[in-house]
C-alpha cells in the first residue's frame, strides 16, 4: 500500500503542526509531568490517521466486459431513478456511496471510457449522507462515454461534505481512462454517486447498506 501524491501537501503540514505539538507535550512531560505523555500519544496518533486517509491501497479490478465497479469506498446509501439533465439528460439510475472519514477517499472509473464532459458547481457543506446533498453541496461531475455500447453514457458526481472542503478531479474533457483507474479524490467525509440512463439493462449486484471499494466492488453487470 502506498500514499497517494493528492495528500502529500496535507501530509507534511500535518507532520510540522502535530510534530511540535508532539515535542510540546514531551518536554512539559519532561519538566512538569509525565501525565502531559498522553498528549504526544494523541497528536502522534493523530498524525498517523492522516496518514491513513490517504493511502492507495492495491486493488484487483474485474476485467471482464460485463461489469461495472464502485467508483468510491464506502457505503451505498441510495439506490433510485431520478432525473438527471446535465449530462444524461433525462431519466437516471443513482447510486449513491457515503464515505467515512476512515474510508480510502480516492475516485475510481466504473467503466472504461473516455470523458465527455466535466463540470464544477460552488454549494453548501451539508452532512452527504442527505440525500440531497448531491444538489445542495459542493461538486464535481465528470461525464463519461463508455467504451461498451451498452452504456450510452455514465456519470460520476463527487460531492463534498460537511467536513470535506476540497474536490480533486485531475483528468480533463477528451481523456480516456480505464475500468478502475484513479481521476481523483475528495478530502475527507464526503459522497460519490454514480448515474446510468435509467433504460441501460443491467442487474445491481449490491442494495442499500452494503459496504464496497473503489474499484474492486462489482456494483452491477450489464446485459
Amino acid at each position: 500500500m502506498t500514499i497517494t501524491h493528492y495528500g502529500f501537501k496535507e501530509i507534511a503540514i500535518s507532520f510540522l503542526l502535530l510534530g511540535l505539538m508532539t515535542f510540546g507535550f514531551c518536554m512539559v512531560a519532561v519538566k512538569v509531568h509525565p501525565a502531559f505523555y498522553a498528549g504526544a500519544v494523541c497528536t502522534a496518533i493523530v498524525f498517523l490517521w492522516v496518514l491513513s486517509f490517504f493511502r492507495n491501497p492495491t486493488r484487483t479490478i474485474p476485467q471482464d466486459a460485463d461489469s461495472f465497479v464502485s467508483p468510491a469506498d464506502g457505503v451505498v446509501t441510495h439506490i433510485e431513478e431520478v432525473d438527471e439533465p446535465d449530462f444524461i439528460g433525462g431519466r437516471a439510475l443513482r447510486v449513491s456511496i457515503f464515505l467515512s472519514i476512515f474510508n480510502v477517499h480516492l475516485n475510481r472509473t466504473p467503466l472504461a471510457g473516455k470523458v465527455a464532459y466535466k463540470q464544477y458547481k460552488k454549494g453548501e457543506f451539508v452532512n452527504a449522507m442527505r440525500g440531497d446533498s448531491g444538489h445542495l453541496n459542493e461538486r464535481t461531475d465528470l461525464g463519461i462515454i463508455p467504451d461498451d455500447s451498452r452504456v450510452d453514457k455514465l456519470m460520476i458526481r463527487q460531492i463534498a461534505g460537511l467536513i470535506a472542503r476540497r474536490i480533486v478531479c485531475d483528468t480533463e474533457i477528451g481523456n480516456t481512462l480505464q475500468k478502475g483507474e484513479i481521476y481523483g479524490m475528495i478530502k475527507f467525509s464526503s459522497r460519490t454517486e454514480i448515474y446510468l440512463p435509467a433504460d441501460t439493462k443491467l442487474s445491481l449486484n449490491v442494495k442499500i447498506g452494503d459496504p464496497v471499494q473503489a474499484g474492486s466492488t462489482i456494483l452491477g453487470v450489464l446485459s
